[in-house]
């Protein structure tokens, strides 16, 4: 394979990593981007090799090691254009989430779902956007920690503006029922707040006043 020489300032997958935003390279121009492209089919490669090496570890660096490696390789699957690719790797990182206990790892995944939704809200890609979501819910809905619940009720209502915008009333309004089953009793507050949010939308009074 002929040398691929990165853009300036690109020099190492770590500083690779940080430039895979909205599925573009961030501070590039367009010359930039392509070359960065290319980095990106080197980098995937190298990924996988990582993968495979840590594969079943239990150790929690290994674990953060493969957590790292698997949302770096499906932001490099994107800025590849390799989109079914990108999601079938997300679907790894999530199925991993049940052998992974450290509180802080699993933080990372929910943080990092947040920022591939963004990445990918689109018109074009919206169902994407909303399988996402779905995903969230199923893989943190049992968690006890108010941060990953917390996560579950914003998914719950990206989820339930994204399908107002796309004009689906009932399944807008199945998501509203979901927050409210869930969280409607909850100990926290603000997970009561989401539930009762939903249930005025439900009612058509309007919003909650801002606290």
């Amino acid at each position: 394979m002929a040398s691929i020489v990165a853009p300036a300032g690109v020099r190492s997958i770590p500083r690779i990593r940080t430039c895979f935003v909205s599925g573009r390279a961030a501070g590039f121009d367009d010359a930039g981007v392509g070359r960065l492209r290319e980095v990106g089919l080197v980098a995937i490669p190298v990924y996988d090799s990582i993968l495979s090496q840590i594969d079943g570890g239990r150790d929690v660096s290994l674990q953060q090691m493969l957590v790292q490696s698997l949302i770096s390789k499906s932001k490099a699957q994107e800025l590849t254009d390799a989109r079914r690719e990108a999601s079938l790797t997300f679907d790894v990182l999530l199925s991993a989430q049940g052998t992974i206990r450290d509180f802080d790892l699993r933080k990372t995944v929910l943080d990092a779902c947040f920022e591939r939704a963004k990445a990918i809200s689109r018109p074009d890609r919206s169902d994407d956007e909303l399988v996402l979501f779905d995903k969230i819910v199923a893989t943190f809905g049992d968690a006890w920690e108010f941060p990953l619940r917390e996560g579950v009720a914003r998914a719950l209502s990206e989820k339930r503006r994204l399908l107002l915008r796309l004009q689906r009333i009932d399944d807008a309004l199945s998501a509203a029922d979901e927050t409210i089953v869930r969280f409607g009793k909850a100990r926290e507050d603000l997970l009561r707040r989401e539930a009762a949010e939903a249930t005025r939308w439900k009612s058509g009074i309007g919003p909650l006043p801002a606290e």
